[in-house]
C-alpha cells in the first residue's frame, strides 16, 4: 500500500505506464503527435531493412563446418557434443601446420569479406 501512495505521488495520481508498444524505447502516449508517429514507423522500417553482415568466421569454425556432416555420416551414434569434441581434438592435435594454414588463408578471407561488407552498409 505504501508503494501505491508513492508511485501515485509521483506521477501525480495518473498512470504513465501506457507506453507505444512498437517502439523499443519507452516513450509515453501522450508526448507522440501523429507526424512523429509515422516518422518513427519509418525509421524502424529503414532500420530493420539494414542488413548487418553476420560475423566472420573463425579457422576452427571453417574447418568444422567443412568437417561436421562427413564425421556424423560415418559415426551416426555420436551426438552433436561429441562430433564437435571430436573435431576440436582432430583440430588440436592431428592436423598438420599446412593443413591448418589452409584454414587459417580462408578465415582470413573471410575477415576481409566482412569488413569490406561492412564499410558498405
Amino acid at each position: 500500500m505504501r508503494a501505491a501512495a508513492a508511485e501515485n505521488s509521483y506521477s501525480g495520481g495518473k498512470n504513465t505506464s501506457r507506453v507505444h508498444q512498437h517502439h523499443s524505447t519507452l516513450v509515453p502516449q501522450a508526448i507522440l503527435t501523429g507526424s512523429q508517429e509515422e516518422r518513427i514507423a519509418e525509421i524502424e522500417s529503414e532500420i530493420s531493412q539494414c542488413k548487418m553482415p553476420k560475423k566472420c568466421l573463425t579457422a576452427f569454425q571453417i574447418f568444422e563446418n567443412k568437417n561436421f556432416n562427413d564425421v556424423k555420416q560415418r559415426m551416426p551414434h555420436l551426438s552433436k557434443r561429441e562430433i564437435s569434441d571430436h573435431l576440436t581434438a582432430k583440430w588440436n592435435h592431428k592436423l598438420t601446420q599446412a593443413e591448418r594454414r589452409e584454414f587459417e588463408q580462408l578465415a582470413d578471407q573471410s575477415q576481409q569479406d566482412h569488413f569490406r561488407q561492412v564499410e558498405e552498409v
